[in-house]
């Protein structure tokens, strides 16, 4: 429950700050952020907001004051970003890539109540400690489903001719490193990428006693996981981990230096190492400064937290209507 909350907020968040970015009434940086003080407010008449989280006001200011133009006047124009289709596909633990071994460890879902939701008997008890569980969604082909889900959106749209002729791709953390490696390996499917706290570089991830008690469907994924062992048991794929490598797939499509279309960030407490060090491996290879972001006023002291995520989110949707607007691809 807390899981599904913590995504579900940041869902919300997203559809309100996309709404006032396209709203053609907001023309400053601060009519901006007075519009979404009072959209905030709206949604935390409606309990869309957590009791502990930031009021509306020091929200609409992570957003703009702190991280959307901080160095530029409130008062300067507001050009709003154009119209976007947003989809929120649920990549559950998956890592938005085909399991390499095809095996079904699970029974079918049988509880359908809640989104995500499962019965014990339908989970794999994946540690020597009886209360930790892999959710049935962490296994799968989700590379393969997130793209039939794409041909699906492009045939039922009735706009897709003008409002799908560019796509950009998005992610947070896991979602992060799925948005960078499916954007790259399908160029010609998307037009801008985005990531923010993504795990860039996953040949970092190599312990497995780490990895079985954070991560179990890691192992599965990009190896061979033995669920009642010790994780020293089980085994991770090399090659698979390169083939699906945001950093690796850089490389081999001959990007060495950021181009436009990308854009990443991460910030200063993110709690895992594995997230720092693979995005400074990454600005590293693109010969990048720091994309690291430090503690401001209201952005969830730049953690790995959907207050951080939310407090760059306007930087997030204003990177990919300049890519729309002025065709960076290829850039």
């Amino acid at each position: 429950m807390k899981e599904e909350e913590y995504h579900w907020l940041f869902h919300e968040d997203i559809a309100v700050i996309a709404y006032a970015m396209m709203d053609s009434k907001n023309r400053t940086y601060r009519d901006l952020e007075k519009s979404l003080e009072v959209r905030f407010q709206e949604l935390s008449q409606y309990g869309g907001l957590t009791k502990g989280d930031y009021l509306p006001k020091e929200i609409a200011q992570s957003i703009v004051s702190h991280n959307l133009y901080p160095q530029r006047d409130l008062n300067d124009l507001f050009h709003p970003i154009q119209k976007m289709v947003i989809v929120l596909p649920d990549g559950d633990n998956g890592f938005y890539t085909d399991e390499n071994e095809g095996k079904n460890l699970f029974p079918e879902t049988k509880n359908q109540k809640a989104c995500d939701d499962f019965n014990t008997g339908e989970a794999l008890n994946y540690s020597l400690f009886p209360f930790f569980y892999m959710k049935p969604g962490a296994l799968g082909r989700y590379e393969s489903y997130f793209l039939e889900l794409l041909q699906y959106i492009e045939s039922q749209f009735p706009y897709r001719k003008r409002l799908l002729r560019r796509r950009g791709l998005g992610g947070i953390s896991m979602g992060g490193f799925g948005a960078i490696k499916l954007g790259v390996k399908y160029p010609h499917l998307f037009q801008s990428i985005s990531s923010q706290s993504g795990l860039l570089d996953i040949e970092l991830l190599q312990d497995k006693w780490m990895l079985k008690m954070v991560m179990p469907e890691f192992l599965e994924v990009f190896g061979h996981f033995e669920p009642y062992k010790l994780p020293s048991s089980s085994s991770l794929d090399t090659k698979h981990i390169q083939t699906n490598n945001p950093l690796v797939l850089v490389r081999e499509k001959g990007i060495n230096r950021l181009p436009e279309w990308l854009y990443f960030d991460y910030g200063l407490k993110e709690r895992f190492n594995g997230i720092t060090e693979g995005n400074k491996n990454f600005e590293r290879f693109l010969n990048e400064g720091s994309h690291q972001i430090p503690l401001q006023p209201f952005n969830g002291k730049s953690g790995h937290n959907y207050q951080f995520w939310r407090s760059r989110s306007g930087n997030i949707l204003k990177h990919h209507s300049d890519v729309f607007i002025h065709g960076l691809i290829g850039s």
